[in-house]
């Protein structure tokens, strides 16, 4: 099945593009997302031929390839442009033909989206009968007419689709979808908005990918620094407004080094600094946010590049100064010195949770239980260590309900012993850091022999038992 010559992710067969054509083909897919071009649905004029306009096409998906590279460096960039291509690709995807539709749910999720009779012969069960998508009379009736060749249903909007619920597991959040056997049950129609979310999500891999290779590419990086002055000139500057700002809150200075004050850090930089610390390696919006939390918090760009430089495995062999050089440009670029000279603050927590990493979204259950089992098993007074676990067993259920912004609130409550009826509500994370830093912490820590706390990455033997999902009950 060919895609259709407007869907983005369509292969380009020349994909150069020369420096004096980069200008052009961004501000035209500027101009397109934000509405101003008259024309958002792309149809064959009656005077082109097809060659015309394929290469209308073409230039099309171009300058949103170029908008990508940008995109990978710039975090305003990055939240506007997935914002407003999910929007074109809502409408475009919508207002396709059914053979169409096909071909892209087939890219965007091969064989883990498949039709209702698919499913059905699958389970060898009716399965659009048994959840009444249609009654046994009409599905007579409409085997009849697509064998008679009668009816053609050209927009497949009515068709009934099963997406893998892995791939989808947000929806049930909303509970106007059927779940059966693993597979999420709905016409083509009610799931427009599911589809693209996962467009959506495909769109921040890609931009993601791009940032990966900023590092170790200087002339991407150039690239995405070039198309990033474009973006800033006085006709296009105002049109990439994204959505939802991440709001400003002044800078935090910590008392002392981060790792001294991590137990009060939120917990979303708690996860991160633990797997560099771990790992020597996070993906390139996990090097944002941490970069940019280190930034805040009081840390100068030579000791933000000195961190990196003795944390990251992928320095092996360099110099600081080649290590400052190369992959030293994300760095520089959070602190306002590369790319678009942007001073860049801490993002909100929607934007953390669309792009980044937070505990209580990109976390398993199993996984928060057992760092908070970890933390009570640090306590030692018996009483905390039971209105901990009490606490323990509200976060892990909103964790199991994906209610990320309620297991935060009541992490707070679990760190500084707050335990008013209604914690704060949580939508950034100095706005955390300040609360957890005016409370301090509730308990006292078991001591190591060395008289350091014990480590979270190295628990004691006698670590208790993970908090299971089955015996949480919300508040």
């Amino acid at each position: 099945m060919a895609l259709p010559a407007w869907f983005p992710f369509r292969k380009v067969e020349n994909s150069v593009v020369g420096e004096d054509d980069q200008k052009k083909l961004t501000k035209g897919r500027v101009m397109l997302l934000s509405g101003k071009l008259p024309q958002r649905l792309l149809k064959q004029e009656v005077f082109e031929t097809h060659e015309e306009f394929m290469t209308r096409a073409d230039r099309e998906i171009l300058g949103h390839g170029l908008l990508r590279v940008a995109a990978a460096s710039d975090m305003k960039v990055a939240s506007w442009l997935v914002e407003t291509e999910g929007d074109l690709f809502y409408e475009r995807f919508k207002a396709s033909l059914k053979t169409e539709k096909d071909a892209i749910l087939d890219y965007l999720y091969g064989d883990l989206a498949i039709s209702g009779e698919e499913l059905s012969r699958r389970l060898d069960e009716d399965v659009l009968v048994k959840f009444h998508f249609v009654n046994p009379l009409e599905q007579r009736r409409r085997k009849l007419l697509r064998d008679s060749n009668i009816l053609r249903d050209r927009s497949g909007l009515k068709d009934v689709l099963a997406i893998r619920y892995t791939q989808v597991p947000d929806v049930l959040k909303q509970r106007k979808f059927v779940l059966y056997h693993g597979w999420i049950l709905g016409t083509t129609e009610s799931l427009l908005s599911v589809i693209k979310k996962w467009f959506e999500h495909l769109l921040k891999s890609r931009i993601s990918e791009i940032g990966e290779r900023l590092e170790s590419t200087p002339a991407l990086g150039r690239m995405s620094s070039s198309i990033l002055e474009y973006l800033e000139d006085e006709d296009t500057k105002p049109l990439i407004k994204p959505r939802y700002e991440s709001f400003g809150i002044d800078h935090i200075e910590l008392d002392g080094s981060v790792e001294e004050n991590v137990l009060i850090l939120p917990p979303c930089l708690q996860d991160l600094i633990h797997k560099v610390n771990a790992t020597g390696y996070l993906t390139h919006w996990e090097r944002f946010q941490l970069g940019i939390f280190l930034k805040v918090t009081g840390m100068p760009i030579e000791e933000q590049l000195r961190y990196w430089y003795n944390k990251a495995v992928d320095n092996i062999g360099m110099t600081f100064e080649e290590f400052s050089n190369r992959a030293g440009y994300i760095i520089r670029h959070i602190y306002g010195m590369e790319g678009g000279k942007i001073d860049y603050t801490m993002p909100s927590c929607k934007t953390i949770q669309d792009k980044m990493h937070c505990t209580f979204k990109h976390n398993n259950v199993e996984t928060v239980s057992k760092m908070l089992a970890d933390i009570i098993d640090m306590i030692e007074k018996p009483a905390l260590k039971e209105s901990r676990t009490v606490i323990a067993r509200k976060i892990v259920s909103n964790t199991y309900q994906f209610d990320a912004n309620k297991a935060c609130r009541h992490f707070l409550s679990f760190i500084t012993g707050d335990l008013s009826s209604s914690p704060p509500v949580i939508s950034h994370p100095l706005q955390y850091l300040r609360m957890a830093k005016e409370k301090g912490l509730v308990f006292e820590l078991k001591m190591a022999p060395s008289g350091e706390p014990v480590n979270l990455e190295d628990p004691p033997e006698d670590t208790s038992e993970p908090i299971s999902s089955q015996e949480v009950s919300d508040d």
